[in-house]
């Protein structure tokens, strides 16, 4: 230590003296609390208390009358720090610095070195950060190697707030193998992190899945309480991503309970925000604007300009669903300032990119599309494709509102071309159905912008590019794992990525169908409906309804389908029911009633969309005529066209094997009313109540087909999956079950249960099945329903799909089993008289009808899916 500067003063011994004891005293306590901090970073409040005091005492001290050591310089700088004060503790880590560069002190420079990174990364300065920690790198290089690991993977977690993804996997990497060979497990688990980050960032959603689980699974091991923090939140960002906002609203409170009680200010600025994005997507506009408030007011306490930013668009974005347009533009503008200063690439190009949306609200659309363009010139360059399709998407938008079509054509393929890019990489079924969701806007926008430059058959191609996109992928994957020489996995991949007309016109010809494709849009300015018809000869007609009237009535289609579901499900034919399916039939069927067949048993393929999945098309009513559609048509409903080509395909492999005779397959597998399980699912569980017209159906049925049924305890789950791969027909007369909250994919069938097993036959179980039947018959209640998403319905029937089978019929309500014993039985009869099955289900349907006839309920609610014959 220097010596200090003589004085006259006669005291100035006395006062040397205390002096250096109150140094000396806050030197320990501050040492004690650094020690404290990162010797328990899990409970850090006694630490932090220590070195709140001695901070405090420090600064009654004019240290500029004084020479103090970079030791303790260091130590004071490092308290600010921890306490989140980083501006004050950079100015003493600089004094620091000097003296140690003065004196050749190396561990010294290295510690302030990296402290100085942290500091600056914690304010936005990225760029300094990276500087800092590049030096401590180069001190610690040689000689301390889990030294090196740490400076490595943090160089990484710079570039990523950089945007600089490639140097971030660089740097990560060679972290994570130093951390892998030599056990530093600590590290391991951040590199594991922050990979799981830069993939997030580059839009390999699966990927970073990966990465973070490995992450999660060792901070618990080593009870890291901050890693599994961060792990939550990483978790609850990729969740959001998905369009799972409950889930990630899970993840987001444990990242900031546990960020609160570790008073980790940052974490709970992260989560806060997470919070509030959460919110705001599922409508909660008022809870996501205190979260944002919150958060902000914790990042201008500390001084973090990155959580200002990010708290700020999501105020703004509040002002938008507020339509105050004005004001959001004016934060927004806040926002991109602050990006600017922290240098953060994807904030700026966020920032561009909801102005433009303020300007395009305000009707301000060139400014709009100039703002749209500069935000995805900075998504070019640093590569974010999850970000990029969504501005593009926008900017398609706005082109279309300037009637700028070809170039809005363009603009909205790359977009699309980037989400599916994104989509190819997820795995689970259900991740990609989610992801889908937050996605639809550019098919839609597609549609319409070739529609409106009469590009009938190329808005077609994209109607169904946009549907079943999950299914038909996951469909394809379980045909190709087959030993199938009539199936060339190439061919299958070509069609479920580009769908095109050749492909849809031979799909009718193969059919000897008319199929009608609905797709509707619902816009700030218009709602239409558009219907698709495609003839077996090839011919394609279009049709253009406009519902802009139902909006501004404030009764939009979907809820008419609905009401009109649960009216006619409900026996009310009378009461409203009857006026709801010939509406229904007015917007559905009337506008291309001249292009549908003249002879009754040609078939008619419905492939709906949306909410367009729960309405009974056999009820629904000519009014002209007083006739019901089952009547004047043999229908089926398929989720999309090139779903139809997959299941031809299963038609064939099934007619293949069966020609063959190598196996030993029974003809016929029939369950009914079996020994009924608890739903353990319901409030209070309780035993499912016995069917006992569903036993009778049953066994009649079994005795058309020369079989024994399965009723009572003979229908045990185990031994019914023994039996269902070598099932040639299956036919279930039991209960369904439709949403069940601890299953991943909804629906299960009700079967007996067994020491070992509850007898609930799920969703995800018959997934897993590789089934032979060409004919699955659901005769329970919902076993059509499911999840409605854009991508179809979610459950049993797409289950049914993906474990082989071309043909499944369901049915959309809770079901009369009086009723349905008799259409059953009915169907079957027909079936074993050569009709095919979609002619055997209307028959049966029309028999029924006779006693029931304006009583839907009891006929409407079976409909045939996949193939007819």
């Amino acid at each position: 230590m220097k010596k200090y500067k003589s004085s006259k003063n006669k005291n100035y011994n006395l006062i040397q003296e205390l002096f250096f004891i109150t140094i000396s005293e806050c030197q320990n306590k501050l040492q004690e609390g650094i020690t404290l901090y990162t010797g328990n970073p899990d409970n850090p409040k006694k630490a932090l208390r220590i070195l709140e005091q001695s901070i405090k005492t420090l600064e009654r001290i004019d240290e500029s009358k004084f020479d103090i050591n970079e030791r303790l310089l260091f130590q004071i700088g490092y308290a600010y720090f921890l306490l989140g004060k980083y501006q004050k503790g950079i100015k003493f880590l600089h004094k620091s610095l000097t003296l140690a560069l003065e004196i050749d002190n190396y561990d010294m420079q290295a510690a302030v070195y990296h402290c100085l990174s942290q500091s600056y990364r914690s304010i936005g300065e990225f760029r300094k950060a990276l500087k800092y920690e590049n030096n401590f790198l180069s001190i610690i290089n040689n000689y301390n190697i889990e030294g090196k690991a740490g400076a490595l993977n943090n160089l990484g977690e710079i570039y990523i707030l950089l945007g600089e993804y490639d140097n971030a996997i660089k740097y990560l990497e060679e972290s994570l193998d130093i951390s892998q060979k030599n056990e530093y497990q600590v590290c391991e688990a951040a590199a594991l992190s922050n990979l799981g980050d830069v993939y997030q960032n580059l839009g390999q959603l699966q990927t970073s899945i990966n990465y973070y689980q490995k992450s999660l699974n060792i901070e618990r091991k080593i009870n890291n309480r901050r890693g599994e923090a961060a792990s939550s939140g990483a978790l609850g960002n990729l969740f959001y991503h998905f369009g799972k906002y409950e889930e990630a609203i899970i993840y987001y409170q444990n990242f900031l309970e546990t960020s609160q009680i570790i008073s980790y200010y940052n974490g709970q600025i992260n989560a806060l925000i997470g919070l509030g994005n959460s919110f705001f997507a599922i409508n909660n506009y008022n809870k996501a604007f205190a979260y944002y408030d919150q958060g902000l007011k914790i990042a201008q306490k500390i001084g973090d300009y990155q959580g200002q930013a990010d708290s700020l668009v999501g105020i703004g974005n509040f002002y938008m669903k507020c339509e105050q347009y004005n004001l959001a533009l004016k934060l927004y503008s806040q926002y991109f300032t602050l990006t600017q200063k922290i240098n953060d690439r994807t904030g700026e190009s966020i920032a561009l990119c909801n102005m433009a949306n303020a300007y395009l609200l305000l009707n301000q659309f060139e400014e709009a599309i100039r703002y749209y363009q500069r935000s995805i010139t900075i998504f070019q360059e640093i590569g974010d494709t999850i970000y990029k399709s969504k501005y593009l998407n926008n900017l398609g938008y706005a082109l279309l509102q300037i009637n700028k079509l070809e170039e809005s054509e363009k603009i909205l393929y790359d977009a699309i071309k980037n989400l599916e890019k994104i989509r190819s990489q997820l795995i689970k079924d259900s991740d990609k159905i989610s992801i889908f969701e937050t996605q639809l806007s550019p098919y839609l926008l597609l549609q319409k912008v070739l529609i409106d430059q009469n590009k009938i058959s190329e808005a077609l191609e994209i109607s169904e590019r946009s549907r079943t996109r999950a299914f038909v992928e996951l469909l394809s994957k379980h045909l190709s794992t087959k030993s199938l020489e009539s199936i060339q996995a190439l061919n299958l991949e070509l069609e479920i990525n580009l769908p095109n007309i050749s492909t849809i016109r031979r799909i009718a010809e193969s059919h000897k169908a008319i199929i009608v494709e609905y797709s509707t849009f619902y816009f700030k300015e218009f709602s239409i409906l558009y219907i698709w018809v495609i003839k077996p000869t090839g011919e394609i007609y279009f049709r253009n309804v406009d519902l802009t009237m139902l909006m501004e009535e404030n009764i939009p289609l979907e809820e008419i389908i609905v009401e009109a579901h649960q009216r006619i499900a409900s026996s009310s034919w009378a009461n409203d029911a009857q006026a709801l399916a010939q509406q229904l039939y007015q917007y559905l069927i009337q506008p291309i009633h001249n292009l549908l067949p003249t002879e009754t048993n040609q078939l008619v393929i419905f492939v709906p969309s949306n909410q367009l999945f729960l309405v009974p098309f056999s009820a629904l009513q000519n009014n002209s005529n007083g006739k019901f559609l089952i009547e004047e048509y043999t229908i089926l409903t398929i989720p999309s066209i090139m779903t139809l080509n997959l299941t031809l395909q299963q038609r064939e492999r099934l007619r293949n094997i069966y020609s063959q005779e190598k196996e030993d397959f029974i003809n016929a597998l029939v369950v009914g009313n079996p020994t009924m399980p608890i739903d353990k699912y319901s409030q209070p569980p309780q035993q499912l109540k016995p069917l006992f017209h569903a036993e009778e159906e049953a066994n009649e049925i079994a005795l058309l087909l020369k079989t024994d049924a399965l009723t009572g305890q003979k229908a045990i789950k185990s031994h019914i999956l023994q039996k269902m791969p070598k099932a040639r027909l299956i036919h279930f007369a039991t209960h369904g079950l439709l949403y069940i909250n601890k299953l991943v994919i909804p629906g299960a069938i009700a079967l007996a249960p067994s020491d070992n097993d509850d007898g609930l036959l799920t969703s995800s179980e018959i997934l897993d099945l590789k089934l032979n039947a060409e004919l699955v018959v659901l005769s329970a209640c919902d076993t059509g329903r499911g999840i409605i998403t854009s991508d179809g319905i979610l459950g049993l029937s797409r289950c049914l799909f993906l474990a082989g089978v071309p043909s499944v019929i369901l049915s959309l309500w809770e079901v009369q089993d009086s009723s349905t014993k008799v259409l059953m039985i009915e169907f079957y009869r027909n079936l074993c008289t050569g009709m095919n099955k979609a002619q055997a289900l209307r028959q049966a349907i029309l028999t029924v009808m006779q006693e029931y006839r304006n009583c839907p309920s009891m006929w409407a609610a079976f409909a045939l899916s996949g193939e007819a014959e």
